[in-house]
């Protein structure tokens, strides 16, 4: 009798064993799951920034119509300091404003994204730079993606851009924007039209 049982307990135990292994693949341990790094920490809409220099004078003014700050996470998931983390710019509109030249260079794109507590913006989606000249008329650059620094009064990009101006047309693959300078650098594959007065 005993034998008999200790024989259907191990049929049992075969069967339920048999049963688990089909019908249940192999188990694993859950895994953690990462941060909600997608998510903003703070959204903001019809924002207006400026930024001053150490003796009063308006360095910039940012306007966007909504803004999204976003943390970074180290290793261990744990957030970086908030000047470590980026906000992205819907609809960004800039004006860098310079000592060496009274007229400001404008700025506008679709999309933008600010770093570095604001030291770099890099701008994106149907990017336009003008800037009026003195004798009349103005600049205006075309580019899909540019990087600006505002606090050294640069801009680059490594795109193609046009370039408009009462002298004439120019495209070249990249180009640069030294604002102290009041240069403005082409890359490289110019190609340029002047119109002579």
């Amino acid at each position: 009798m005993a034998r008999r049982l200790l024989t259907l307990a191990l049929v049992a135990v075969l069967v339920i064993a048999a049963v688990l292994l089909v019908d249940n693949p192999t188990l694993e341990e859950p895994q953690q799951q990462a941060p909600q790094q997608n998510t903003p920490g703070a959204i903001i809409t019809a924002a207006t920034t400026r930024q001053y220099d150490a003796n009063g004078q308006l360095q910039y003014v940012l306007q966007v119509d909504r803004a999204e700050q976003y943390f970074r996470f180290n290793q261990q998931d744990k957030p970086l300091a908030t000047s470590r983390g980026y906000t992205d710019l819907s609809s960004p509109r800039l004006v860098l404003h310079s000592d060496s030249n009274p007229q400001p260079w404008h700025f506008s794109a679709d999309h933008g994204r600010t770093e570095n507590n604001g030291n770099l913006i890099t701008l994106w989606g149907n990017v336009v730079a003008e800037q009026a000249l003195a004798g009349g008329g103005q600049y205006r650059i075309e580019t899909s993606r540019l990087r600006v620094e505002p606090l050294l009064q640069q801009a680059t990009s490594q795109q193609p851009v046009t370039i408009r101006s009462p002298q004439g047309l120019g495209n070249s693959t990249g180009m640069s924007i030294d604002m102290p300078q009041q240069t403005v650098t082409l890359n490289s594959q110019v190609k340029a039209t002047y119109e002579a007065k």
